[in-house]
């Protein structure tokens, strides 16, 4: 799964959701990998994981602990949002080094916690969930259509909010305070100014546009549903495409915490760097939480092998309840052997149908990085063509309004690549595991309606 650039704390964060700050999800897995090579991220589970993490998706056939689950999702959106302003407030200079380990604890927490309650709609969350839909619906279109939001998503809001900011002539307060709101737009971005300068072009082009108004397609999603829910006459679809509605929603909201916490809280991160006698970029990816807790008892620093080694590779081992880890060569060695030799890449991929089109057209390949590379990807984008990437991002928009349709290695039903293709009219194949590491910007590439993609080489 994935294969985007990510910091070490975001990737150690994985392993979390195993542990005792897993509060909602008994996931079941017992076998996890996660491996950041050179900055990229990718985790493995074995298929016995995945199993029984589908199995237990079952908990939302219990409505009490489904409501536990959902406003769990509000609580910590809540409490993360109150914690970036105090943050942002805060002379974090004059705290004592008591108090800035306080601040990470919570920070630590929030996005371990979002990440768990992010993993509630995943494919393996939604297991249970989504195949009761289909024995109910007994039709994969009406499948897809219950599984899309009748409310407007985060990316929606916040594409509406900007287009109203970019016509009213918004001040540069006014641009960052909006980046505040929808932090996930920043991944991997750590230079405000940055992102001040992407919000400021994106502002100048939006200027004279059309406000956005998203209540029509709203409407008749709604009225569609209420059409399905009419003609199969059974009691519990609403309640069980309520549910995968509802997920899809939250998992664009935690996306905001999870992703977009580093870019939030930015200025603890410069604070502990500037103690540590770092740079912040190399402290986000190479200090894992555990590093920095280690410092803040002991005065423990990482040496410049050690800071050299986890750039190389970092690798993250989950079996028997335990964590094992290896860095540089060490963790080079190790993934070797748990996953043996890379394969020869296959002609044909196939992924799961997240709205329906065959299509044949030029493949581009954007991974997701920092908002820099994500302009320069915009701006390289040529419309028609088949956007290919890991998955898909808030930042992403101005790409996907020029793709003729979407492949992902990641996601769900629920997630943001599936809801947007279906907004934009476009073909999408999502989950395939494997797209942008066989599929090559400039390849020409054929999808189906049943979800394969073959490769004309």
């Amino acid at each position: 799964m994935w294969g985007q650039t990510q910091s070490a704390m975001i990737s150690e964060t994985k392993f979390l959701h195993l542990g005792p700050i897993n509060k909602w999800l008994n996931t079941g897995i017992t076998e996890s990998l996660s491996i950041l090579k050179e900055g990229v991220y990718g985790n493995y589970m074995t298929k016995e994981s995945v199993a029984a993490w589908s199995e237990n998706s079952q908990q939302y056939f219990d409505k009490a602990r489904t409501e536990e689950i959902f406003a769990a999702i509000e609580q910590v959106l809540t409490e993360y949002y109150a914690f970036g302003e105090d943050i942002r407030t805060r002379d974090l200079a004059s705290l004592s080094m008591k108090e800035l380990a306080a601040l990470f604890a919570e920070y630590k927490r929030l996005m371990g916690e979002s990440q768990a309650l992010f993993g509630s709609s995943t494919p393996s969350g939604t297991f249970a969930v989504e195949q009761r839909i289909k024995e109910l619906v007994n039709n994969e279109e009406d499948f897809i259509q219950l599984s899309t939001p009748a409310e407007e998503d985060s990316t929606m809001q916040e594409r509406r909010e900007f287009r109203a900011l970019a016509r009213a002539g918004a001040t540069d307060d006014e641009l960052l305070a909006h980046a505040r709101r929808y932090p996930a737009l920043f991944f991997n971005t750590f230079d405000v100014q940055e992102a001040l300068e992407y919000l400021r072009m994106r502002a100048q082009q939006e200027h004279d546009q059309a406000p956005l108004d998203f209540s029509q397609h709203l409407a008749d999603i709604k009225k569609k549903h209420q059409e399905i829910y009419d003609a199969i006459g059974k009691d519990e679809l609403p309640y069980f495409a309520g549910i995968l509605q509802r997920a899809g929603l939250g998992r664009y909201r935690l996306k905001h915490v999870w992703s977009g916490i580093e870019f939030l809280c930015l200025d603890l991160l410069k604070e502990i760097a500037k103690r540590i006698g770092l740079d912040t970029r190399t402290l986000i990816r190479t200090y894992m939480h555990s590093d920095i807790e280690a410092f803040f008892q002991n005065g423990t620093t990482l040496t410049e092998q050690e800071i050299k080694d986890r750039t190389t590779c970092i690798l993250l081992h989950w079996h028997d309840k335990r964590q094992e880890r290896y860095f540089g060569e060490e963790a080079l060695i190790k993934r070797k052997a748990l996953l043996g030799e890379q394969k020869k890449k296959p002609e044909s991929i196939k992924g799961m149908v997240a709205n329906k089109g065959a299509i044949e057209g030029r493949a581009r390949v954007v991974l997701v990085n920092d908002i820099k590379q994500m302009l320069e990807d915009a701006n390289a984008f040529q419309k028609g063509e088949i956007l290919v990437t890991t998955m898909t991002s808030p930042a992403m928009v101005p790409v996907i309004e020029k793709a003729a349709a979407i492949v992902t290695d990641e996601g769900g039903i629920c997630s943001h690549a599936a809801v947007i293709a279906r907004e934009f009219g476009i073909p999408c194949i999502i989950g395939t595991h494997n797209a942008t590491s066989t599929i090559a910007t400039g390849d020409t590439i054929r999808i189906s309606e049943t979800g394969e993609i073959e490769i004309q080489r």
